[in-house]
């Protein structure tokens, strides 16, 4: 498989700061007993972990909405990284009173415990965002796709009064709340069939039933936004 430009600056990024933990924590004479590996291997793991983590975030990374969204969880993986490299440094500091390993091993093990659930809890959150905001954008296609119809028919109108009318219709569509629900959804249908009704005296150009077809809408219009309204 072949990598991307931005995927082997970060594993060059990863690789350097491996590299330069292992040689301070080799070079610097701290005593190598059970504290000191205990130390290391969480140190290391914190580092190991990253990778994973950045890809957990921007695993759907094509938009730079879906990036904006993985930098909670990105900074989740820092914050860890940050943290276990200070207990790691403490713990390579007390090597040399012998401090226990059992003790560096706890405080690591919870502080990757609480990196993991902040992960879950951001990644989840994420979910959440782009679930309602997939439902959102669907939710307003009745609407937006009603006012768009609406806009065309105006240009059709021959009766310069009737083109009028159903321009201001249009209008009042696109401000109209675009998110349908349950309860807007029996007038967006009337709303649909009236439309339909509309095109069809417009091409026959009987202005009088467009007229009247038209202000059938607008009233179906308001009732349909005084439900949506009501439903907040």
């Amino acid at each position: 498989m072949k990598l991307e430009k931005k995927q082997i600056r970060g594993i060059a990024l990863f690789a350097i700061i491996l590299a330069v933990y292992n040689i301070l924590a080799f070079v610097i004479p701290f005593p190598k007993n059970g504290c000191f590996w205990a130390a290391w291997a969480f140190g290391l793991v914190a580092i190991l972990l990253q990778i994973p983590i950045l890809l957990l975030a921007f695993r759907n990374g094509e938009t730079v909405k879906s990036k904006f969204y993985g930098f909670p969880i990105a900074r989740v993986g820092v914050i860890y990284l940050i943290a276990q490299m200070v207990v790691t440094v403490l713990f390579f500091a007390l090597a040399f009173v012998n401090c226990p390993a059992w003790i560096p091993v706890v405080l690591s093990v919870l502080v990757l415990a609480a990196t993991a659930l902040g992960v879950i809890a951001t990644d989840a959150a994420r979910d959440e965002i782009e679930r309602q905001e997939k439902t959102v954008k669907v939710n307003t296609t009745a609407m937006r796709t009603l006012q768009a119809s609406v806009a065309s028919l105006a240009d059709r109108c021959a009766d310069p009064a009737l083109k009028k009318s159903v321009a201001a219709l249009a209008d009042e569509l696109r401000y109209a709340d675009p998110v349908s629900n349950e309860a807007t959804a029996a007038a967006e249908r009337t709303l649909e069939s009236t439309l339909s009704e509309l095109e069809k005296a417009i091409v026959a150009n009987d202005a009088e039933t467009a007229a009247a077809l038209c202000a059938s809408m607008k009233n179906t219009l308001s009732e349909r936004n005084r439900i949506a309204k009501i439903g907040k």
